[in-house]
Parts: structure tokens; C-alpha cells; sequence
């Protein structure tokens, strides 16, 4: 493949009050990008994140570590006007790092159908998230919709940034590519579409534009590689603090296993990148304790390990991490 990366969280707002990534710690950032490109033998990375100013900071740390760029600046329940002035500010500062050796490519948007506010019901992204489900006949039109805003992104993307532009669809999403460079799906594996999924794969593959898979993987469970990107609803999150739901079984083993087979099947359908999701989830940290260990309902292939005196919170590897890195260090 030629990118192999991982998902890297900057922070997202997942609600006024809620930032994925509290605390903010510039040289840990930098080990974490020498990590990826050095231990994990990735060449790519997906910076996602809310706050410019750490995705500025965070993809130039990527690039002197050697890897190609992908930004993916995320504004949850933003409305179209808000969403569009957040991207441009972020595709203005890409141009900037856009001249060395790596490439820096922008994700003009992640699953907006449910994420920005506008195109379907719902006064939060929960909220829509819930009624896909209820409002799946009216999928056409929010589809029509999602398109019309991707074009007028498109048009007011190309004059600020000159490097490629993609979009990371979700798996119910139908995007109009033409105007697009590379074709980006999250595309994560589960029960409904397993027997079916090299089909899928082949059919994005038998396009005229390079496939890349912008999200896949699962939890830290036994089970959970059937729940695909479903996996981290077992969090209770109305407890304080946050448990589990009924009693899942961490298996390092298993997120390993089905990470090292999903990367396996992209090398063989011809896919041109892909990018496990994720290198870590900060708001999911590991416990002991397994009523709380949230980094079982973590997609992260390093688990967070708690905050300590308020710093930046630090990682230890799990299994799949050093099978990812076995993967990827073969495809080189």
C-alpha cells in the first residue's frame, strides 16, 4: 500500500464542555510522531482533531518525522457556515507546510451527514447518530444534500489549498466523487457486512480514483470485531465515574487478530492506503479495575494510562500495536 498510517487524536470537542484530549503536551506529541513513523513503520498519519493550532503543530511535528500528512480538522455540531470557516482556516495553514518532500493531503469533512448540523434531524450529533437508523428511507435525500454542501466545500477549498483533497465517508454515505482526488471511507468490519466485505472493497477498488480506507478497527474485547465501529457503545456513560456494560472480556489478542486480517485483506484488494483508527483514545483510559478499565471499549492500539498531576496522559503498547507494526513493516 502506498500509506499506511494510523488515526492520531489532537483533541475533539465532543460537546461544549468535552475535549477528548484535556491536557495539551507539545514534546510528547513529537515522541509520538518518531514512534509511528520509527516503531510502528507507518509513512502516514491522520491528524484529526478540533483546535488548529495543535493540528498545525502536530503536522509539522509528522512531517519532520518523516511522515506524509493527512488533516482532518473535526467540528462536531457545527452548522455549515461555522464548519466550512473552520476548514478553510486549517487548509490555509496546510498550504503552508504543503512544500517539502512529504505530502500534505486535507479530509475536507468526516461522516457529515451525521456530524454537522444541517443535513439531517437531530439537535446533536447523538441525536442524528440515533435516528440513521429510524430515518434510513430518507437516506436519498440526505445524501442529495450532503453532496451539494461537499461540492460548495470543494469550490472554496481549492483556491486556499493546492495539494489533494479528500473525504472520510461514512459506510451509509453516497458521495459524488468526480470532484475528488482520492476516494476516503470508514469502512469498519462487523457482523452485516463481513461476508461481504471484499465485494465492497472491490467495488471501490474498480473505480478510477485510489481507494483509501480513512477509519478501521475495532475494541479491546472478545466480541468486539463483530461490533466494528459499534464496539465502544458498552460505556455507561450516565455513571460517575463512566463503567462498563455487563461484563466484556479484554482480549488484546483478539483487536490484534482482526486488525492483522483487515490489513492483510487491503493488501491484497489493491486498496491504495489505509489507516487503523486509532493510535490512542485519550477519553478512554485503562484501569485495573475491569468495571472501569474503559480501554476495553478503546479502539486505540496503545492503551492511555490514567492523568497524573494534571500532565498530558501516557501510553503503554497493546498486541495489536506490535502486529500493526509487523504488518506494515512488510509492506515496505
Amino acid at each position: 500500500m502506498r500509506y499506511r498510517g494510523v488515526n492520531y487524536d489532537t483533541g475533539v470537542r465532543y460537546s461544549a464542555d468535552y475535549l477528548s484530549l484535556a491536557v495539551w503536551d507539545e514534546s510528547k506529541v513529537r515522541r509520538d510522531m518518531e514512534v509511528i513513523a520509527g516503531e510502528l513503520h507507518c509513512n502516514s498519519v491522520m491528524i484529526l482533531g478540533t483546535e488548529p493550532e495543535r493540528l498545525r503543530q502536530t503536522a509539522e511535528l509528522a512531517l519532520r518525522s518523516g511522515l506524509n500528512v493527512w488533516l482532518q480538522p473535526r467540528l462536531f455540531d457545527g452548522g455549515p457556515e461555522e464548519t466550512l470557516d473552520h476548514l478553510l482556516e486549517v487548509a490555509a495553514s496546510a498550504e503552508k507546510q504543503r512544500l517539502g518532500d512529504r505530502e500534505v493531503i486535507l479530509v475536507a469533512g468526516c461522516e457529515l451527514t451525521i456530524f454537522l448540523d444541517g443535513l439531517m434531524p437531530g439537535r446533536t450529533w447523538a441525536s442524528r447518530a440515533k435516528l440513521l437508523a429510524v430515518l434510513w428511507p430518507l437516506l436519498p435525500l440526505f445524501n442529495q444534500r450532503l453532496n451539494r454542501y461537499l461540492a460548495r466545500t470543494l469550490s472554496a477549498v481549492r483556491p486556499v489549498f493546492g495539494g489533494r483533497v479528500t473525504y472520510a465517508a461514512g459506510s451509509w454515505e453516497t458521495v459524488d466523487w468526480k470532484d475528488f482526488d482520492l476516494i476516503g471511507v470508514n469502512l469498519y468490519r462487523d457482523r452485516s457486512n463481513k461476508a461481504g466485505y471484499r465485494g465492497i472493497l472491490r467495488k471501490l477498488v474498480d473505480t478510477s480514483k485510489p481507494v483509501v480506507i480513512t477509519e478501521f478497527g475495532c475494541c479491546t474485547y472478545e466480541g468486539a470485531q463483530t461490533k466494528g465501529g459499534g464496539g465502544h457503545n458498552i460505556i455507561d456513560w450516565g455513571q460517575v465515574p463512566p463503567v462498563l456494560k455487563g461484563s466484556p472480556r479484554r482480549s488484546e489478542q483478539a483487536q490484534a487478530a482482526n486488525l492483522s486480517e483487515l490489513i492483510g485483506i487491503f493488501q491484497e484488494e489493491g486498496v491504495e492506503g489505509a489507516f487503523v483508527y486509532a493510535f490512542s483514545e485519550p477519553s478512554n483510559p485503562f484501569s485495573p479495575s475491569p468495571r472501569h478499565d474503559l480501554d476495553t471499549a478503546s479502539y486505540g492500539i496503545v492503551k492511555t494510562l490514567p492523568v497524573v498531576d494534571d500532565e498530558a496522559p501516557g501510553w503503554e503498547p497493546k498486541e495489536a500495536f506490535y502486529e500493526v507494526a509487523r504488518r506494515f513493516g512488510s509492506d515496505t
